[in-house]
């Protein structure tokens, strides 16, 4: 949200008048763009472009992954992130069907790389330092 916002709720955000930036082709705008009815919902190529007219007052929210908006708000001061979560996407893994073994084997290994911090130190070493990692499944 922008500085100075009054809203603090995904439904606020849909009212006449408010204005919300989200990159063109990415499935958070094509959520948006069907969520929203009362807002006008303005895309943009490229973030930058977005984040650039919230600075300016332009816009007054942009819907866009957590980790880029965290990022994002440190560089303008009196942003804020609502705690509302619109859109969550996931990280699959495939295997072939009919393949006990490697479903197994697969499931497995998840488990054990968020454990022992493999997949946080994945991520962090692609840029993305503020996503979540799910804890590890609890064995039944």
């Amino acid at each position: 949200m922008r500085a100075g916002s009054d809203s603090r709720s995904a439904a606020g955000v849909d009212s006449d008048g408010i204005r919300v930036g989200a990159v063109e082709g990415t499935s958070t705008s094509r959520t948006v763009a069907k969520s929203l009815k009362h807002a006008t919902l303005t895309l943009f190529p490229k973030p930058d472009a977005a984040v650039e007219l919230l600075a300016q007052q332009g816009l007054d929210a942009i819907a866009m992954g957590r980790e880029s908006l965290v990022d994002f708000s440190k560089k303008l001061p009196g942003t804020r992130l609502l705690d509302e979560i619109i859109q969550s996407t996931g990280v699959v893994i495939v295997v072939p069907k009919n393949r006990l073994a490697a479903r197994e084997w697969a499931a497995r290994f998840l488990e054990e790389a968020k454990a022992d911090g493999t997949v946080r130190r994945a991520l962090d070493g692609a840029g993305f330092t503020n996503a979540a990692v799910a804890p590890p499944a609890t064995r039944r």
